[in-house]
């Protein structure tokens, strides 16, 4: 699942997943978020073998994450695969 999101490297503010690409996805969100301490003041990462994800406050910007299960809306936030 993890090759899936490398696939998707760059900022969208959309992005359409398999379920276990999603589950990738928010896994490495919330390690970037928890690696953060607190409010994100700054730009939070969090790495696996094959990419990266980096969190940035964006007021006014979404990112909305699509998977057979639904719909995340992440307000106020972008995220970046690398």
């Amino acid at each position: 699942m993890v090759r899936e999101l490398a696939a998707c490297r760059g900022v969208h503010a959309e992005f359409e997943l398999s379920d276990g690409a999603r589950a990738a996805l928010l896994e490495l969100y919330a390690r970037a978020l928890s690696g953060a301490g607190g409010p994100l003041r700054a730009p939070a990462t969090a790495r696996s073998e094959q990419v990266a994800l980096l969190v940035r406050r964006s007021p006014g910007r979404s990112t909305c994450v699509r998977s057979p299960s639904g719909a995340l809306e992440l307000v106020d936030l972008t995220v970046e695969l690398v």
